[in-house]
């Protein structure tokens, strides 16, 4: 393992303990008509900002500083990161993720529908549920269920590939 897959795996952990990957849902009003949109985003929250810029030296996005106030005890950094360049960083840290790892995958099958549409192209109702149907998944993949099943699922297939090799 070289420096570089050292910081991806790095990367990958404090994004699966950390980070979230989110389908969001927009409404807006135009003219006679409302229209949804839907984007991938990824987003890492942390007090300590080192990380959190070193995910936007790494992968791009955006960082954001919210102050402390309300329920919030502390100042919180927040990485975000969004569609398509968002995929390329799943991309690249999909082989390290472990607890994330079932999110992401319906994060790239929600992407490869969204393709490289560009702003104004109309979608069709049965697109529009089509990305509608990958974000609630998305939300319903985060029960506590789910959660279960996948770290059985990755701790048999460990399991497995010890015995085997």
């Amino acid at each position: 393992m070289n420096l570089e897959d050292t910081k991806l795996a790095y990367m990958a952990g404090y994004f699966d303990g950390e980070g979230c990957i989110i389908i969001c849902r927009s409404t807006r009003r135009q003219k006679t008509q409302t229209i949804q949109s839907h984007e991938l985003r990824l987003a890492i929250g942390s007090t300590d900002p080192r990380v959190i810029y070193e995910f936007q030296a790494a992968f791009g996005g955006r960082v954001q500083f919210y102050e402390a106030g309300g329920k919030r005890k502390c100042p919180v950094y927040q990485w975000h990161i969004w569609s398509r360049t968002a995929t390329q960083v799943i991309e690249a840290m999909y082989p390290y993720l472990i607890t994330k790892k079932s999110d992401a995958d319906i994060a790239l099958a929600f992407q490869a529908i969204v393709g490289t549409r560009g702003k104004g192209v109309k979608i069709t109702p049965e697109v529009q549920a089509q990305r509608e149907a990958f974000r609630l998944k998305l939300i319903e993949n985060h029960g506590t269920a789910a959660r279960w099943a996948s770290a059985k699922k990755s701790w048999d297939d460990r399991q497995a590939a010890d015995s085997a090799g």
